[in-house]
C-alpha cells in the first residue's frame, strides 16, 4: 500500500474536473468522491446593474476585491471597528451643481398649483386677489395691499403725518406757474408782481435793465462795469463816473447834511465843476454855491468857504478865487455882487488893532510906504485900492 508522502503533489492551479477526493461515510458503508475543483471559491455579483466588489479570483483561491475610496472631498472613507465608514461632508456640497430635476429639494413654489387661496402679506404675498391697473400700491402692515389710485398728469404722492398718503398736484404759490404733463411737471417763476419783500440773502441781482418805480425805462440802471445811473422821465443813461445822475440831487432839508470824502493817508482833492462845452462857440456851464433863502423876516443862509485847518505849526489852507483865463480874449473877473443890498459890499471880520500883526487894522495913519494897488470895478467903472507896507 502506498503512503501519502510517497504520492506526487498536485498544484492547486493544476486541479481540473478530472481530480476527485475520496470521501468515506462512517455511518454508511459507502465511499464517495468529491470534485476537487469544488473546494475553490467563485465570486458572483447578485445585484442588478450594480458595481461588483471584486475583480477576480486568481490562483484558484486568491480573491481580488476592489478598494473603496472617495472621488473628492465631499465624501470621507475610513475604517472603524472593522467597518468601512462613509462620511458625507455637507458643508462642502454646492447645491448649484446638483441635479434638481427629480429630487425637488430646490424646487420653486408654483403659485398656480402649489398654493391655494390668496397668499397673505406675512407669507410674502399681497393679500389681494386683484389690484387696479396703473395704480400705486399702499401697504398696511400685515393686511392686504390696497390701491392708492391712478395718478393723473403731474400728480405726486403727498404724505400726511399719521395718515395714508394721497395723490395730489403741486399748488402754485405767488409768482409761480405749474404746468402738469404726462410724466412731467414744469415749474416756472413769474416775478412780474411781488406780494412781499424780496430777500436776496446776500446774493447778487444782475443783468437787469432798469430798477423802476412804474415799469418805465427810468429809475436806476447799472452797466456791466458796475457804474450806476439815476434818472427820471425815461432818460438816456450815461456812465461817466461810478454814480451818474440825470438831473438834480436833493437832500433832506430838515437834517444837517454833509458831503465829505473819507480819511486817507494820501488825501486827494475834491472838485466840483459845471459842464464843459463840447462844441464850438458855446459858453461853459455856470457853477453856483448858494445859501438857503429865508421866509418872513428871517435871515438868508450863510455861505462859508473855509480853508483847511493846519496841524501844529503848519500853514492853514488858502482860499483861492481864480477867474478863468482866455487865450486871446478877456480873462474872467472875481465879482462880488451886492445887487439889491443896502448894506456894505463886503464885511471883513478879524482881529482888530492898530498894529500890523492884526488881521484888521484900526490905524488911520498914512505914513507907511505904498507897495501897489488892486484894480477893481465899481458898477463897471475901474477903480484902484492902494496897498500900504504896514497897517499903521
Amino acid at each position: 500500500m502506498a503512503t501519502i508522502t510517497s504520492l506526487s503533489t498536485l498544484a492547486k492551479t493544476s486541479v481540473s474536473a478530472n481530480d476527485y477526493l475520496l470521501i468515506a461515510n462512517s455511518s454508511v458503508p459507502t465511499n464517495y468522491k468529491f470534485l476537487a475543483s469544488d473546494f475553490f471559491p467563485t465570486m458572483t455579483t447578485l445585484g442588478t446593474s450594480s458595481e461588483a466588489l471584486f475583480v477576480s479570483v486568481t490562483n484558484k483561491n486568491t480573491l481580488n476585491f476592489k478598494g473603496i475610496k472617495s472621488l473628492n472631498s465631499l465624501l470621507t472613507v475610513a475604517t472603524a471597528s472593522n467597518n468601512i465608514t462613509l462620511q458625507v461632508n455637507e458643508s462642502l456640497i454646492n447645491l448649484a451643481n446638483c441635479d434638481n430635476a427629480t429630487a425637488g429639494f430646490l424646487s420653486s413654489v408654483d403659485l398656480t398649483t402649489d398654493v391655494t387661496g390668496i397668499l397673505p402679506v406675512a407669507n410674502g404675498g399681497t393679500g389681494a386677489a386683484t389690484l387696479t391697473a396703473n395704480s400705486l400700491i399702499l401697504g398696511n402692515g400685515t393686511s392686504a395691499l390696497s390701491a392708492l389710485g391712478v395718478a393723473t398728469n403731474g400728480q405726486l404722492v403727498i404724505g400726511r403725518t399719521g395718515l395714508s398718503p394721497v395723490l395730489a398736484n403741486l399748488t402754485a404759490g405767488t409768482n409761480v406757474t405749474i404746468t402738469n404733463g404726462a410724466g412731467s411737471i414744469t415749474v416756472a417763476a413769474n416775478l412780474s408782481t411781488l406780494t412781499a419783500n424780496l430777500d436776496a440773502a446776500t446774493y447778487n441781482i444782475y443783468r437787469f435793465s432798469w430798477l423802476s418805480g412804474d415799469g418805465a425805462n427810468e429809475g436806476i440802471a447799472v452797466n456791466s462795469a458796475g457804474r450806476v445811473f439815476v434818472g427820471s422821465s425815461t432818460p438816456t443813461a450815461f456812465y461817466t463816473y461810478d454814480l451818474n445822475v440825470n438831473q438834480s440831487i436833493a437832500l433832506n432839508g430838515s437834517l444837517a447834511q454833509r458831503i465829505e470824502m473819507t480819511t486817507s493817508s494820501t488825501p486827494a482833492s475834491l472838485g466840483i465843476a459845471a459842464s464843459t462845452a463840447n462844441v464850438s462857440n458855446v459858453a461853459g456851464g455856470a457853477a453856483s454855491l448858494e445859501g438857503g433863502g429865508a421866509s418872513g423876516t428871517g435871515a438868508g443862509g450863510i455861505v462859508t468857504i473855509a480853508g483847511g485847518d493846519a496841524a501844529g505849526s503848519g500853514t492853514g489852507g488858502n482860499i483861492v478865487l481864480d477867474p478863468g483865463t482866455s487865450g486871446s480874449g478877456t480873462g474872467g473877473k472875481t465879482v462880488i455882487n451886492a445887487t439889491g443890498s443896502a448894506g456894505p459890499l463886503a464885511n471883513f471880520v478879524g482881529t482888530s488893532g492898530a498894529a500890523s500883526a492884526n488881521s484888521v487894522s484900526s490905524s488911520t495913519a498914512s505914513a507907511a510906504a505904498k507897495t501897489g494897488a488892486i484894480r477893481i470895478q465899481i458898477n463897471g467903472v475901474d477903480a484902484w485900492i492902494r496897498v500900504y507896507a504896514s497897517g499903521e
